[in-house]
């Protein structure tokens, strides 16, 4: 059987080698010989012929089908990782365990000679060093690779040897090691163990081995001593053939797992070991990083950070320093975090001793050379040889780890001694004389070292700005900020920083920044203007800006640091240090700096100012650079675009704008070749767009009569241009142009931009579409784009476009752009979703409602047309618009607060669009199947509105009814009805429904007998059709309230989220177009009716409709939340007895028996109860609810319970918080509808509901914590009387947050803590209404405090969740009298009870009411 296995073993590796595919039915032949060969192997009573067999005809050609096929993802190579799992197993069986030992002994000197019965190990071994010196091959592959696969094994080899415990003691592994190591060429137990250098491949199999031996925890540092320390003195021998070996990752590799077996090892030479990853610039990689990383993090827990930095510090000075790009970024962020948690004494210690260094080996030696008259201070990127040079570059290395350390020790601190504050004030006093000043005497005494070198200046600026810093830290802590010279502030092309840097006179320092001004050294001019940045800081910080002696300086500073940043057309990336500043990136390094101080100068910047920032962006955006990792100018203007500056200063936004529109109107220049009609019309374009971007104009300042009379010049260009066809094919290299330009536009925050503003980007975005629409196949994004933007200015309404602009033109102009946009289905959404946002805005503003009737009119001759079929499809669009403003209207009406002359004006604008569209409606000679289904819209809106409408458009909708009434149930059952005729058929029901009252005659028992089963038949199909559909692209969830809702899954456009009160929040991410909410009210006022509003279908359609996503797989969720909202309307017409009828049945689906046939069904039926009791109910009818709401409660216990017993986590989201969401609204309605039995009942449920679900905790929290508050509030009796019950429930949120809050169980894991902050406000929220009801709750209030402290015990919080939860046990305390608290003192265990003493303490400290405080 193993010369079978290795024949098949040897064919695939030769298909592999050759490029060849192996078929299916050799894979499927290998599967099968190594199953039988595994079963035969381990069944076999000889395990000694089992090794000599894998031995001779196995081991190489396993090596070799591993080693080929790993990078293979397929079945392959888990066959080869299968079968070298099986010869592991041969070669490590417990019958060769003493062999593995004798062996191992023997050939390590430390045993007898080699005896006949090891023969097999041996030949193992030999095997494998034949395989190593190339003369064991088997033809099939290169002895290279062969000798690379084999030394991929050794690791893994070493690892079956310890996994399979043939090691009966560490010993015995570390020979094994040892072994390994000989068989490479490395043998550790010699004095001189390898004279040449080890290549990455050898040094790879070195690395593999540490890490099996630290995994294995092989080294004992106690036992190795006692034993003589073999095993120190063999790693160390490691380490000095690592030192010895090229550069290359897998030193660093090798070093790290040294020191994870213990930093000792690395000690005696730990000075070469930082020398050759910390000061050699050429070879730092991501694999040092992490090193230095782990060497400072071992150092800061074994507190020897001081040795540490002492032994970096030897290393500087013993090594060659040519060259210093800084400290890499990942020991950066861990160092900054071990020096903050150094204690007080070791900080200054370690502080004076860094000035120590500088003051007696740097700055003697620097003075000495000056004074030679003939000083190198050569420090450039290259390499140097020269002494004195060598003290430049080492400068600037330890002024880098002076303030790199500076800039993270703690300071200002309420815990900082009076004793450690006097000595940091000393050392300060130190820096500055004894060591900045020196250096900047130096630095000024030869100025002309600006012109050649960078090192002594630039470690000089460093060291400035770090203790400029530090002078602004400790006087804001202490407030004694040093008094402001500022008339010494800013000159006229000089800036000082002596109102800082008092330690130099101000004369000093105007001469050395003309010598920075003059340097070449990009490096150096950047710390200046971190000295600049750090002046202009100080000053905004400590005056009023608008001070009249402060504003002229301030102005010359921001003049230096933007007038200096105009060139942004080129500059490369940079990766933020201060080292790495060039001429090529030397700009992007400015413009970051200047936009991380932006906020802070925000306030005092003039208009050139704002325009420079405008242009910056703008240009960038034209460029159409892309974001990279690193620093570049893209990187910076997304941190601008999304920072807090451009959302709050309009200016900034204004001038954007205007750059915008000035652009636009540049590339859309006619060209010579095209007619002399589209020349002109792309004249009146380019003209519109260049009013657009006056910079002449100032546009954030309030309307007065010019700018009125300029926007209506424009916004009269405009109306002629949209009543003129555009037939202009529009360049591809324009249209990518005016792409760009678009996005940045959908970038900035127009929905609050000023009005004037979202006025000319609404005229300049109808202008572009008007413009591209002629070419509309090619232009799809940008159209979309520019519909989704418009939608998002009209949506927010700050501005009355419609008072100004012809209103019938510009509807007109779009129902013809939605015509030309119904080829493409997202474009057509898109447009759709305009219309309905522009009908909203219209019917909104009551003075440009009047002009509907002009647009009236148009649709009356629209109508004409289409019955005389001259035209296609023309009234898609029309119909949409008259439905849509049918809608707003009708909305609009319902309010209360309208005045009585806008009332009149909007009934008798409703009424001409009833009598118009109903004309059109009640033709077509009883077949609506004919009409739009926005004509069917029509006249559901016109239905609703008969209140409102004259009694001959009444009785023209109603004598429709039958008709309308028999297409939407035709409509229903038919299976290959569109999904949006359904949607409308069960938008019509759901209308007559809600308006039976009104339709009483016409609306029949038979009739709502009829409509009941074929909407339970539709209801049916869909729950059957959703569980054989997957699709993937929509899933369904549950939200916390209840309602069914959707998640995009595909293209992850849109994150959405249904409020109470009906509002829409979309954030589109790939789209570019800014976050938007939409809402069917006006604003945050009440809506009065009398009929029961409808709103949550038309959320969801509404978001897919901007998405351009409502396709019929899409269509689903928002039909069946439809029908279940129509479900709901219809059972409340009916009469008592079809009443109780519908409510059993609604009941009978929600028992036990349903939860095996569907979950969906389930969560629907309880959709429906929800809805169902938002609507007024006669006394009859609330009487059957009363009856079937404890039926309901009773099956909601039976449910819980068993999906208590349920290892099925899914169900928590999908059932059970719908269950408890319905509670809580059947508890909302007060004890009229629930008994206090029945209610008591939901406390059953939250016992029942599991709350250690990985994904369902949240929303199982927030449902538990739902149903005690509306029990609290609307129950408060009931809850008297079940106080254990209720204490219970709150007793498992308090222990779930607690558990959960566990800081080493969050980790790193933001999301998990921010939910968990908000799990925790909740709780605070419950026990402070708890603390309403001091006089029923006092005595049980200790019971959930000994809980807190009980279950904190055992945990660390985090402290951002504690912080959180405290102030509510806080409010429990507050509700203990003294015999509770001295109860808790006495009855708590040891541990617990210094807990609870700790946090009596805090609480009687920081938050108990104190009459006499």
């Amino acid at each position: 059987m193993a010369g079978l296995l290795s024949a098949l073993v040897q064919i695939a590796v030769r298909h592999v080698n050759t490029g060849r595919k192996l078929s299916t039915e050799l894979v499927e032949l290998l599967e099968k010989v190594i199953h039988i060969y595994k079963g035969s192997q381990r069944a076999h009573p000889n395990q000694k012929q089992v090794l000599q067999m894998v031995t001779s005809k196995l081991l190489v050609p396993a090596i070799m089908f591993w080693g080929c096929t790993r990078t293979d993802k397929s079945d392959i190579q888990h066959l080869a990782k299968t079968l070298i799992n099986i010869i592991q197993n041969g070669i490590f069986d417990k019958d060769h365990q003493v062999s593995f030992t004798m062996y191992l002994s023997t050939v390590c000197g430390e045993g007898e000679s080699m005896a006949f019965y090891l023969k097999t190990i041996e030949n193992l071994f030999s095997t494998i060093s034949s395989i190593l010196d190339g003369k064991y091959s088997l033809k099939l592959t290169s002895d290279r690779s062969m000798k690379l696969f084999t030394l991929d094994y050794l690791p893994y080899f070493f690892n079956g040897f310890i996994h399979h415990k043939c090691n009966s003691d560490n010993i015995t592994a570390h020979r094994l090691f040892l072994y390994i190591c000989s068989l490479i060429g490395v043998k550790l137990d010699d004095s001189d163990p390898c004279e040449q250098a080890l290549d990455p491949a050898l040094l790879g199999v070195i690395t593999g081995l540490l890490r099996m031996a630290h995994e294995a925890d092989i080294y004992h540092v106690a036992n190795d001593n006692a034993a003589g320390g073999q095993q120190l003195q063999a790693y160390r021998t490691v380490l000095d053939v690592i030192l010895r070996s090229d550069r290359c990752p897998a030193v660093y590799s090798c070093l790290q797992q040294l020191l994870y077996l213990n930093h000792m090892i690395l000690e005696p030479r730990i000075t070469e070991v930082l020398a050759l990853c910390l000061l050699n610039p050429a070879q730092q990689c991501d694999v040092a990083d992490k090193f230095l990383t782990e060497l400072i993090t071992t150092y800061g827990k074994l507190r020897q950070v001081p040795k540490w930095i002492e032994k970096v510090l030897v290393s500087v000075e013993q090594s060659k320093l040519t060259s210093w790009p800084g400290f890499p970024t990942f020991f950066c962020q861990r160092f900054n975090e071990v020096v903050q948690s150094l204690p007080q004494g070791a900080t200054v210690d370690i502080w004076g001793n860094l000035l120590k260094v500088i003051t007696t080996k740097y700055l003697p030696q620097l003075m000495a050379d000056s004074g030679k008259g003939d000083m190198d201070w050569n420090y450039k990127y290259t390499s140097s040889t020269t002494t004195s040079g060598d003290r430049g570059g080492k400068l600037v290395c330890v002024a880098d780890l002076v303030q790199l350390y500076l800039r993270n020790v703690r300071i200002a601190d309420y815990s900082i001694t009076d004793l450690t504050s006097a000595k940091v004030d000393q050392l300060m006093t130190t820096m500055e004389t004894d060591v900045l000043v020196s250096l900047l005497d130096l630095c000024l005494e030869k100025k002309d070292v600006f012109l050649r070198s960078s090192a002594v200046p630039l470690g000089t600026l460093l060291l400035c700005n770090v203790w400029g810093e530090l002078r602004m830290l400790m006087g804001h802590y202490k407030q004694k900020l040093p008094g402001l010279q500022l008339t010494n502030l800013a000159e006229e092309n000089t800036v000082s920083p002596v109102i800082l840097h008092t330690y130099w006179s101000a004369d000093n320092w105007a001469k050395l920044q003309k010598a920075v001004d003059k340097s070449k050294h990009k490096s150096v001019k950047y710390c200046w203007d971190l000295l600049t940045h750090q002046v202009l800081r100080l000053t905004l910080l400590s005056v009023t800006p608008s001070s009249t002696n402060v504003l002229p300086q301030l102005t010359r500073v921001l003049d230096r640091l933007f007038l200096g940043s105009t060139d942004n057309t080129s500059s490369n990336d940079w990766d933020g240090t201060v080292f790495s500043v060039t001429e090529r990136n030397y700009n992007t390094a400015k413009w970051s700096l200047l936009e991380t101080t932006l906020p802070l100068v925000s306030q005092c910047l003039e208009d050139r100012h704002v325009k420079i920032i405008a242009d910056f962006i703008v240009q960038q955006y034209l460029a159409d650079n892309v974001s990279c990792q690193r620093v570049c100018m893209k990187s910076v203007v997304d941190r601008i675009i999304q920072g807090y500056v451009l959302k709050q200063n309009r200016e900034i936004q204004s001038c954007i704008l205007t750059m915008i529109w000035k652009s636009m109107s540049t590339v859309l220049q006619p060209s010579a070749t095209i007619g002399k009609k589209k020349k002109s019309f792309l004249s009146v374009v380019q003209s519109v767009l260049g009013d657009l971007g006056d910079s002449d104009q100032v546009w954030t300042q309030d309307m007065d009569s010019k700018k009125l009379e300029f926007l209506q010049r424009i916004t009269t260009t405009v109306s002629s241009l949209l009543s003129s066809d555009s037939d202009v094919e529009v360049s591809p290299a324009a249209v990518s142009s005016l792409g760009r330009m678009i996005q940045l536009l959908s970038l900035l925050p127009i929905e609050v931009l000023h009005s004037s503003d979202q006025h000319r980007c609404i005229l300049g975005l109808t202008i572009i579409l008007h413009t591209l629409h002629g070419s509309v196949g090619t232009n799809t994004a940008v159209i979309e784009r520019c519909a989704g933007l418009m939608a998002v200015i009209l949506e927010a309404g700050h501005t009355p476009v419609f008072q100004i602009l012809d209103l019938a033109t510009y509807l007109d102009w779009l129902d013809k752009l939605y015509t030309s946009s119904q080829a493409f289905v997202s474009m057509e959404m898109r447009m759709r979703l305009l219309l309905e946002v522009t009908c909203r805005t219209v019917v909104l503003d009551y003075r440009a409602v009047t002009k509907l009737s002009s647009y009236t009119d148009k649709i009356r001759e629209k109508i004409a047309d289409f019955q005389r079929r001259n035209i296609d499809n023309s009234l898609d669009g029309c119909m949409i618009i008259a439905s849509c403003c049918l809608n707003q209207l009708e909305k609009l009406l319902n309010k209360s607060f309208i005045p009585a002359n806008v009332r009149e004006i909007c009934e008798a604008c409703l009424t001409q669009l009833i009598s118009v569209t109903m004309k059109f409606v009640t033709s077509t000679n009883n077949d609506p199947t004919g009409l739009p289904l926005a004509a069917i819209n029509c006249y559901t809106t016109a239905l609703k509105c008969c209140p409102f409408s004259e009694e001959v458009t009444v009785k023209t909708v109603q004598d429709s009814f039958d008709l309308m009434l028999k297409w939407s149930l035709k409509a229903l059952q038919q299976d290959d009805a569109s999904e949006s005729s359904q949607s409308e058929a069960l938008n019509l029901l759901s209308v007559i429904c809600c308006n039976h009252g009104n339709l009483t005659e016409r609306f029949t028992t038979d009739h709502k007998y009829l409509v009941w089963d074929i909407l339970m038949d539709k209801f049916k199909r869909i729950l059957v059709s959703q569980k054989t559909t997957d699709d993937g692209l929509v899933s369904q969830k549950t939200t916390d309230d209840g309602l069914v809702s959707q998640k995009t899954t595909d293209d992850g456009l849109v994150s959405q989220k249904t409020t109470d009160d009906g509002l829409v929040s979309q954030k589109t991410t790939d789209d570019g177009l800014v976050s938007q909410k939409t809402t069917d009210s006006m604003d945050s006022v009440d809506v009065e009716t009398d009929q029961p509003s409808l709103p949550n279908w038309r959320v969801h359609r509404r978001i897919l409709l901007y998405n351009g996503q409502l396709t019929d797989h899409h269509w689903t969720p928002v039909i069946l939340t439809q029908l279940q909202e129509t479900v709901a309307a219809l059972v409340p017409s009916c009469e008592t007895d079809q009443f109780q009828a519908m409510i059993n049945s609604l009941l009978n689906q929600t028992g036990m028996e349903h939860v095996e046939t569907g979950i969906q069904q389930l969560t629907s039926i309880l959709y429906i109860w929800q809805q169902l009791l938002n609507f007024d109910l006669s006394p009859e009818q609330s009487c059957v609810v009363v009856h079937a709401v404890k039926n309901l409660m009773l099956n909601c216990v039976s449910l819980l319970q068993h999906l208590h017993c349920s290892d099925d986590e899914r169900l928590i989201s999908s059932l059970a918080v719908p269950i408890l969401t319905t509670q809580v609204r059947m508890l909302e309605l007060g004890p009229k509808l629930m008994s206090s039995h029945t209610a008591s009942l939901t406390l059953h449920c939250c016992q029942f509901i599991p709350l250690d679900g990985r994904t369902s905790f949240v929303p199982a929290f927030h449902a538990v914590y739902n149903v005690l508050n509306a029990l609290l509030v609307h129950h408060t009796n009931t809850v008297y009387q079940v106080i254990p019950s209720f204490l219970s429930s709150t007793k498992r949120l308090l222990k779930v947050v607690v558990n959960r809050g566990d800081q080493e169980r969050i980790g790193q894991d933001q999301d998990k803590l921010t939910k968990l902050i908000g799990c925790a406000l909740l709780f605070d929220r419950l026990c402070q209404l708890i603390g309403t009801h001091k006089r029923d709750f006092s005595k049980v209030a200790g019971y959930l405090v000994s809980d807190y402290v009980g279950e904190v015990q055992k945990v660390t919080l985090h402290p951002d969740v504690k912080k959180t939860l405290v102030p509510a046990v806080y409010k429990l305390l507050d509700l203990c009298d003294r015999f509770t608290i001295s109860q808790l003192h006495t009855v708590l265990q040891t541990g617990v009870k210094e807990v609870f003493k700790i946090l009596y303490e805090d609480y009687t400290k920081y938050f108990k009411y104190n009459e006499k405080s």
